[in-house]
């Protein structure tokens, strides 16, 4: 493991933590929903 592998860790887990707290706001989750079907490749299940 390497220092760019822990920096990617701390990362992924910074954005969940600020996605949960959006989440947890009013109306967070669909605009998360809505947000996230953006990025899905064509044919990804769920879209």
């Amino acid at each position: 493991m390497q220092v760019q592998d822990v920096n990617r860790l701390l990362k992924q887990f910074d954005d969940m933590q600020r996605m949960m707290k959006k989440m947890k706001s009013k109306g967070g989750m669909m605009k998360m929903m809505r947000g996230m079907k953006g990025m899905m490749p064509p044919g990804f299940p769920g879209r």
